[in-house]
C-alpha cells in the first residue's frame, strides 16, 4: 500500500514505520496563546472557563465530545459511566 501511509513489509524492514501503525504526513499547525486552558466542558469546566474569561484571561474550553454540558445533558450520572 505504497503512498497511503500504511505500513508495508518494505517499510517495516527499513525501520520507517512499525507494522500496525499509520504514518501521517507532517503539517504546519497554528499556534495560539491562552492564559487558561480548561479541559472538559461539563458544568465545572464551563463555570471555570466563564470565571477565567470574566477576569480578563484569554481562555479556551476544550471538549472532546463536541458538545458541552457533560453528564447533565447525557441523561446519566457520573457513577453510571463506570
Amino acid at each position: 500500500m505504497a503512498g497511503t501511509g500504511c505500513a508495508t513489509s518494505n517499510d517495516n524492514k527499513a525501520g520507517k514505520i512499525k507494522e500496525g501503525f499509520y504514518a501521517e504526513p507532517s503539517r504546519q499547525l497554528p499556534v495560539h496563546d491562552f492564559d487558561v486552558v480548561v479541559a472538559g466542558g461539563g458544568i465545572a469546566g464551563i463555570v471555570a472557563a466563564l470565571a477565567a474569561a470574566r477576569q480578563g484571561a484569554r481562555t479556551v474550553l476544550v471538549e472532546g465530545k463536541g458538545y458541552t454540558g457533560g453528564t447533565v445533558v447525557e441523561g446519566s450520572t457520573a457513577l453510571g459511566e463506570f
